[in-house]
């Protein structure tokens, strides 16, 4: 085979030492055959143009809202998905040497799990010592009852595997609860092989999908009816948790029902989803949460996220869970020093891929010579318990590592022992300069029929320095695509391929979880709050940046805003002169900020934070638009300059982005009962805020005599000023205003378009088909649409003797009123299926009670 110098496309690229590079041979100058199968295709692209493309790339997940955080914990330490542009490479004959390995280990871990929660023989034939089950915090005794099935209970397994300086592949970690970083590995291949598509098409790299398939036709397979098409869900542990983008990424690749524990409940031995339509039977659960969080009447009772009663129906065999409950006991450190002696037992036959060198301080051998050699080993936990902590002795203070000797001899049974790896390094894009970085790779397997079948590729992490490796998934600097090359041409292969069995046809989606309607429902109602917020603060800088004297209007609307919660109350001033100071100074630095509720940012970002909850249910684009929105008010509103203009321009550019997001779900979003609950919580504030804003500008802070020269800012507040000035030019009649913004159902903007929105979708929400009474929610909706439809504009904008519009009150009063009843009764009765709680219906909240 014809080689190629390194400098062509490596530039400048040095391994380091004597230890294994995976790009180059020993020489220094001549690339190992599938970096030179790559690269032979790139020798015209630069590292400039390949550092373009990687912004561009990281551009995209950034947009797409792709994060992970090393701890299910605060906002602060969610990042994006970090990926480098070239993909590790690997030919076909050496992934398969690997991959025979890891499938010994995978059947290893099944028959592992089967024997300590069934006839215990390494116990009673002392090849592990009684601590590997008994010292295990995850050990339950209600879970020996559920391994009476035949079929594998570690139906996905992962293992993290790196390559020493001798240039063979040692195993390190196993993954037999569920295994973090299939979706990861979705979005790094779709984004490596974007950025190199002719390079991925040309060198024959393996499929992904091939692995996808067989996985989704083994959790078909677990189902015990409905096999065809059995109702899967992927049961996460919510928004918080680490592993929540991922598991909305594989929701979305798969087709899965992503839910919560709050969605599940236990009826009559089924497992039920609680959806709008009411409840439904769940076959199939791929969990993404802890064994022991499951139910918290057997388990761990202080588990506020599991199902009572749900082990009950896994021993009936009525639900299945993938994995197995009980998996978690195979993937302990604490086995992997005896897994020779297990394999031997079980298989009669060595291992097939070595271990790295591993030390149970339990055994007082181990302990002995780590204590003699402290430094060439690092410690954790013999069991894994939520944290991936290490010790490296050879890096501690005096008195720190005094402290963990006598922590160690105390309790030596407590840990492992690793001897401190120098893993092979790959090349990495370092400003714009190839820089030999640390590899460690993980891969997956399924169980199928016929055995363990392995994904063709994997998640490999990279970093600068090779502890980090150690560490937990997301603790590398960045991670790589993994490419396993073939010698033939590889068939372009999709999940979405046809098939020829007959499928019950679908509409409606009235087998949305409730809580994914819920937060739908709150998403329309934050994204239409801050569009109003927006347009009140707008309307109200306006009145300080207009030429004329617009000093009455924009002191009602200071009231207005206060009244709202948009400005506190010493903003607002009752002379010209004064106004205009707080306006030109006051305003433009306390609106953005946010601190407090009342705030214009606080809406958007609890819409934000919504909109993350429910991100397997949007599209991408909306995703998009939400992570822009975001940026564009939350991160420039803190360096913007202060002044009016400035303002003005980021608040123009906020209605923007929100409209743009209605034109979105308009366009894009399937008229399914998602959408409806959606587009119900945008009418529903739009019409709490109408009516409010009526009340306090139309009723309240101004007079009769006051009211002509707001009457502008009122139209341009209900973005009806256009379609007004069509109608009747320039002149301003009270009747007609309040005609076009309360009564004029042809005006998307009026209350009385929003009420007759409303009434439509409430008779669409899910209800029994024979049913000849109308619902209470019916009932309110057809009423409050009634009182507005049953009204006069011009005796609405009748002065009374009191100077006051008495009749326009009385009808806001009561919309008012109604409006929150009707919310509420909406929630009740289709939304809140896990626990009582009512909610607060009035414009100006700014979270959920």
């Amino acid at each position: 085979m014809k080689t190629i110098e390194a400098a062509q496309f490596f530039k400048n690229y040095q391994p380091i030492g004597s230890g294994y590079d995976e790009a180059m041979e020993p020489s220094g100058n001549t690339l190992r055959s599938a970096y030179h199968r790559i690269a032979s295709h790139l020798q015209k692209v630069s590292p400039d143009e390949l550092f373009r493309r990687w912004n561009l790339a990281r551009r995209q997940i950034e947009e797409e809202g792709v994060t992970y955080s090393p701890h299910d914990a605060t906002q602060e330490s969610i990042r994006p998905w970090s990926l480098d542009p070239f993909p590790v490479a690997l030919e076909e004959s050496e992934w398969n040497s690997v991959v025979e390995g890891l499938q010994q280990r995978a059947l290893l871990a099944d028959l592992i799990t089967l024997d300590l929660l069934g006839p215990q023989t390494l116990l009673r034939e002392r090849i592990v010592p009684p601590d590997v089950l008994f010292a295990n915090p995850r050990y339950f005794p209600a879970l020996h009852t559920l391994t009476a099935a035949t079929r594998k209970h570690v139906q996905i397994f992962a293992a993290d595997v790196v390559r020493l300086s001798d240039g063979r592949w040692h195993a390190w970690t196993t993954r037999t609860r569920s295994p973090f970083g299939l979706g990861y590995i979705l979005e790094n291949r779709l984004v490596t092989s974007r950025t190199l598509p002719n390079s991925f098409r040309i060198c024959n790299v393996h499929r992904l999908a091939t692995f996808f398939i067989a996985l989704r036709d083994a959790i078909q397979s677990f189902a015990s009816r409905h096999r065809d098409n059995p109702r899967v869900v992927i049961w996460t542990k919510g928004p918080s948790s680490t592993s929540y983008p991922e598991d909305t990424l594989l929701a979305r690749y798969l087709g899965y029902t992503l839910v919560e524990g709050g969605d599940l409940a236990v009826r009559e031995n089924r497992v039920i989803l609680k959806t709008l339509g009411g409840p439904l039977p769940v076959e199939v659960i791929l969990r993404r949460v802890e064994d022991h969080l499951v139910d918290p009447v057997e388990l761990d009772a202080d588990s506020d996220i599991g199902v009572p009663g749900i082990l009950e129906v896994v021993r009936s065999g009525e639900v299945a869970f993938a994995n197995a409950l009980g998996t978690a006991l195979a993937e302990a450190p604490i086995l992997q020093p005896f897994l020779p002696a297990i394999c031997r037992h079980f298989l009669s036959e060595p291992l097939k891929l070595p271990s790295i060198p591993i030390r149970w301080c339990g055994l007082p051998d181990d302990l002995s010579e780590c204590f003699n050699c402290l430094d060439a080993f690092q410690f954790r936990k013999a069991f894994r318990d939520g944290s991936a902590h290490v010790v490296r002795p050879r890096e501690l203070s005096k008195e720190d590592r005094a402290s963990f000797q006598k922590q160690l001899q105390s309790a030596p049974a407590d840990f492992i022992a690793e001897a401190i790896l120098t893993p092979s390094t790959v090349p990495v894009l370092v400003d714009k300069q190839w820089k030999p970085w640390y590899l460690a790779a993980r891969t997956f397997l399924v169980a199928t029929e016929s055995g363990y079948e392995a994904l063709p590729g994997g998640l490999a992490r990279v970093s600068p320095k090779a502890e980090l490796l150690a560490e937990n998934l997301t603790s590398g600097e960045r991670t790589k695509d993994l490419w396993i090359l073939s010698p033939n041409p590889v068939e372009p292969i999709s999940l979405l391929n046809q098939r020829s069995s007959h499928v019950e046809l679908k509409r409606g989606g009235a087998d949305m979880p409730s809580r994914v309607g819920d937060n739908l429902f709150w998403l329309g109602r934050y994204l239409e709050r801050s569009e109003q917020l927006t347009r009140l603060a707008r309307c109200l800088l306006h009145a300080i940046a207009s030429e004329s004297d617009q000093s009455k209007s924009a002191i009602a609307l200071m009231r207005v805003s206060c009244e709202i919660g948009l400005v506190p109350s010493e903003a607002v001033q009752t002379d010209a002169i004064s106004l205009r100071r707080t306006l030109t100074t006051y305003i433009p630095t306390k609106l953005l900020e946010g601190n407090e509720n009342s705030t214009l940012l606080a809406p958007l970002r609890s819409a934000v934070q919504t909109a993350t909850s429910v991100r397997d249910r949007i599209s991408l684009d909306a995703i998009r638009t939400i992570r822009e929105l975001e940026q564009l008010v939350c991160e420039q509103a803190a360096q913007l300059e202060r002044d009016v203009p400035t303002v003005l321009t980021l608040l123009d550019s906020t209605i923007g982005s929100l409209t743009s997001l209605s034109g979105l779900a308009s366009e894009n979003m399937t008229r399914t009962q998602g959408w409806r609950l959606m587009d119900m919580g945008k009418r529903l504030e739009r019409a709490l805020y109408g009516t409010r804003i009526l009340r306090l500008l139309m009723t309240r802070y101004l007079s009769y005599e006051e009211d002509v020269g707001s009457m502008e800012a009122l139209l341009q507040l209900f973005d009806s000023l256009m379609t007004y000035r069509a109608r009747y030019s320039s002149a301003l009649y009270p009747m007609a205003v309040i005609d076009l913004i309360v009564t004029d159902e042809t005006n998307p903007r009026s209350v009385a378009f929003q009420l007759a929105t409303i009434q439509q979708h409430v008779d669409q929400l899910p209800r029994k088909q024979d049913q000849a009474v109308w619902t209470l929610e019916q009932r309110l909706a057809a009423s409050v649409l009634n009182v507005v439809r049953l009204s006069e504009a011009d005796e609405l904008a009748q002065v009374d003797a009191k100077n006051e519009r008495s009749a326009l009150m009385r009808l806001l009063v009561r919309v008012g009123e109604m409006l929150p009843k009707l919310s509420d009764e909406i929630s009740a009765r289709f939304l809140i299926h896990t626990r009582a709680r009512k909610y607060v219906a009035s414009f100006g909240r700014n979270a959920r009670p």
